[in-house]
């Protein structure tokens, strides 16, 4: 088992990956703690700036944020042996089933850890800087950081990391368990939905993966001065939340051995799934060169339009139809229609169902799973090529580069408009459930397929753009996401309005 964990661990040590994201995330945390515009995890009022109990709270909101860093470390370790075409050759060696499958998980789970590290060094630096006022600032109190580290970053990292680990393993693919890194995200949405009820305190804590509403309730009575002194304690519903999940994670992690095989997949499917992988090769260029006189143009022309047409209709297809965005898009409705029953029923209050609190729902409980869809699929549009070793064949193809890829960013945005034009319709029906049938048809069509739409216009552009420039998956995506966290409160920082 030493040798497996040695190995991927070095390997991950190795690449710049895990101090680039160790990098971000220590900025991220010196903006939180330097800066009154910057709050990460919530404000911290009259507490001290490097509180432990803000220690504490920043380590269980940068854990949320390592479900991606997870996703990077894991889906390489899993998928590392399959996509390197290894499999076949290591699985035929004289290994330790055990050995190779707990070796390689702590290896990537150890190498996991070293980017959250960043809020320690992030939250004793963030004092250090030259613009901060001492009034805000204690001494360093390590209470806070060990139970951060303890009671959120290692329990969280451990079930995300399972998870995503489990999913690659036992399905063998990255698509899989990026949808169930959402199923984790649908949970705490839940908890966060219930946790509006105080009747339903027990099953709020219980509900969220992640511990923070446990961490809210046990917490929400402490002074000013217990929050200076010390972080909340892992206790109560706190400590009892910590136990489960992280037995769940555990569990999930011996199921998953006792189904993981060496042996390679059945003939039988591995034949069909090449003849589907060779099936779609051989009709994406047909699809491409319907016209017998390929355009190396852009500008509009018969060719050149009818080529843009083919490409973005195989495009569009390819995202509308593929099992990833249905599941995603069922789990974002699933939210929703969970967020929409809370909202009428939130804190013993009926609430009218009005069209404007509607769409602020919407844009709170769906638009997740949206950021999602785009962070997913700008991926898959830039490197779909590049995984399936056609992108050589493509790029020596007589159409325009351009061509393609407006075409490819026209069938992104067409998704994600009818996804937004079936939130509005998930939004009618609620209305007309609850007896409300004042509906606002220009409210829904201005707010979320004019301005949302041009939004997600805009981050979809970006996404792609992160991806060509960076050169790599996982770090774009996560580049991508600390880019709409900075947008959050970037502008407050520059004093613009």
């Amino acid at each position: 088992m030493f040798t497996f964990f040695k190995y991927e661990l070095r390997a991950w040590m190795r690449s710049p990956l895990p101090y680039i994201l160790l990098g971000i995330i220590t900025l991220l945390v010196v903006g939180a703690t330097s800066s009154e515009n910057i709050s990460i995890g919530g404000g911290v009022g009259s507490v001290n700036k490097n509180a432990p109990s803000v220690i504490q709270s920043l380590y269980g909101a940068m854990s949320v944020l390592g479900l991606l860093i997870a996703t990077a470390f894991m889906n390489g370790t899993a998928m590392r042996d399959f996509d390197n075409k290894m499999d076949g050759l290591i699985f035929t060696k004289p290994i330790n089933k055990a050995s190779y499958f707990f070796g390689k998980f702590l290896g990537a789970y150890t190498a996991s850890l070293v980017p959250i590290l960043g809020v320690s060094i992030g939250a004793i630096a963030g004092p250090m800087m030259p613009w901060v006022t001492s009034e805000r600032y204690s001494e360093i109190i390590l209470s806070g950081h060990l139970s951060g580290l303890l009671g959120f970053a290692l329990p969280n990292m451990l079930l995300g990391g399972v998870l995503l680990y489990s999913l690659s393993m036992i399905f063998r693919s990255a698509i899989v368990s990026w949808i169930g890194a959402m199923l984790l995200l649908v949970f705490l949405s839940i908890a966060g939905g219930l946790s509006a009820d105080i009747d339903n305190q027990f099953w709020a804590s219980m509900v969220d993966p992640f511990g923070e509403n446990a961490s809210s309730i046990v917490g929400k009575y402490r002074t000013v001065e217990e929050n200076n002194l010390g972080p909340i304690p892992i206790s109560g519903y706190l400590l009892t939340n910590r136990l489960v999940w992280s037995g769940i994670a555990l569990l999930l992690l011996t199921l998953t051995y006792t189904r993981f095989s060496f042996s390679l997949r059945s003939s039988k499917k591995s034949k069909k799934k090449a003849a589907d992988k060779n099936q779609e090769m051989e009709n994406e260029p047909i699809a491409i060169f319907q016209n017998k006189k390929p355009s190396y143009s852009i500008l509009p022309g018969n060719n050149a339009l009818a080529s843009f047409a083919s490409i973005f209709r195989f495009e569009l297809k390819s995202i509308v139809r593929n099992p990833t965005f249905l599941i995603l898009i069922a789990i974002g409705t699933i939210n929703l229609l969970v967020g929409l029953y809370f909202f009428s029923q939130g804190y013993g209050v009926e609430t009218y169902p009005v069209t404007y609190s509607v769409i602020d729902q919407i844009q709170g409980s769906f638009y997740l799973f949206l950021i999602a869809i785009i962070i997913f699929y700008s991926g898959v549009l830039v490197f779909r090529d590049r995984d399936v070793h056609i992108d050589e064949i493509k790029d020596a193809m007589p159409y325009s580069s351009g061509l393609y890829l407006i075409a490819k960013v026209s069938a992104l945005i067409s998704a994600i408009a009818l996804v937004l034009a079936s939130t509005i319709v998930v939004g009618i029906c609620t209305q007309l459930m609850n007896g409300f049938y004042d509906i606002k048809p220009e409210v829904y069509f201005m707010s979320v397929m004019v301005l949302d739409l041009f939004n997600f216009i805009h981050l979809a552009i970006l996404a792609i753009f992160f991806h060509y420039i960076l050169n790599n998956k996982y770090l774009a995506y996560f580049v991508f996401v600390l880019f709409i966290i900075l947008n959050s409160f970037i502008w407050g920082v520059l004093e613009i309005n």
